[in-house]
């Protein structure tokens, strides 16, 4: 009599690892958003003047902030 096995595994420690890692992703993601829409909401409140003594223009503004994010 032949037996076979059908019945198929998943690695659990492969599967958690991989969710794991997702979840990681994410989160670092959306830690990058946050520090990006906080620093251009924070560069656009501030005056001409006040840019300009930071040595930010507001065309630049948006640049500043992605730079931001990517120190986040």
């Amino acid at each position: 009599m032949a037996f076979v096995n059908t019945e198929t595994r998943l690695n659990n420690g492969l599967v958690s690892s991989w969710f794991s890692g997702l979840i990681a992703s994410f989160s670092a993601s959306m830690e990058r958003r946050r520090a990006f829409l906080q620093t251009r909401s924070e560069l656009n409140a501030m005056t001409d003047r006040e840019l300009s003594d930071i040595g930010i223009t507001r065309f630049a503004i948006n640049d500043v902030a992605r730079d931001a994010a990517r120190m986040a």
